[in-house]
C-alpha cells in the first residue's frame, strides 16, 4: 500500500508548471477576468446565497469570518502563499467562501485540525450545505473541470 501523499507531484513537477501555466494564460484570465466583476456575494440575489448563509448559522460561523481567503467584492482576497492564487483567483466568492467554512469547520472538530497544516479533499464546486465538512484525508480541491494539489 502507498500513502496518498505519494501520489502528490511535487511543485516543481512539469504536469504542475503547465497547470500553473494555464491558470495564468488567456483561459485563466478570462475566468479571473469573470469573478473580478462580481460585487459583493452576501448582497447578491444568487439562488447559492442560502446555502452559505444557513451553513454559517448551523456552524455558529459569523458571516464576516474569512480567515484563509480574506475575500470581498470584486475579486478582493489574501490567500496564504502557500495557496495557488493562480487557481484561487479563478474561482467565485461562494467557492472561496466555502473554503472559510471548511477550515472554520475542521478547526472547531472535536480533534482539531488547522486545514494549513493537515490534508483534506473538500469538493467546493458542491453547496457548503452538501459538503461533509469534517472528513478527509487528501488536500485536493475539485471543480467540475479540473483537480489539483494546492
Amino acid at each position: 500500500r502507498h500513502s496518498l501523499e505519494a501520489f502528490i507531484l511535487q511543485v516543481d513537477h512539469d504536469i504542475i508548471r503547465v497547470f500553473r501555466e494555464a491558470l495564468r494564460g488567456p483561459p485563466g484570465r478570462q475566468s479571473r477576468r469573470a469573478a473580478f466583476q462580481v460585487p459583493d456575494f452576501w448582497t447578491s440575489a444568487s439562488k447559492n446565497l442560502g446555502h452559505n448563509k444557513v451553513t454559517r448559522e448551523r456552524s455558529q460561523i459569523d458571516d464576516k469570518a474569512r480567515p484563509i481567503t480574506k475575500w470581498g467584492a470584486f475579486g478582493k482576497k489574501q490567500i496564504p502563499p502557500h495557496y495557488w492564487l493562480e487557481y484561487l483567483n479563478c474561482q467565485d466568492q461562494r467557492e472561496l467562501d466555502m473554503l472559510d467554512i471548511l477550515h472554520i469547520s475542521a478547526a472547531r472538530d472535536a480533534e482539531s485540525h488547522d486545514s494549513n497544516f493537515s490534508s483534506f479533499y473538500w469538493n467546493i464546486s458542491q453547496n457548503p450545505t452538501k459538503e461533509k465538512h469534517r472528513t478527509g484525508k487528501f488536500a485536493i480541491f475539485h471543480t467540475a473541470h479540473m483537480h489539483h494539489s494546492i
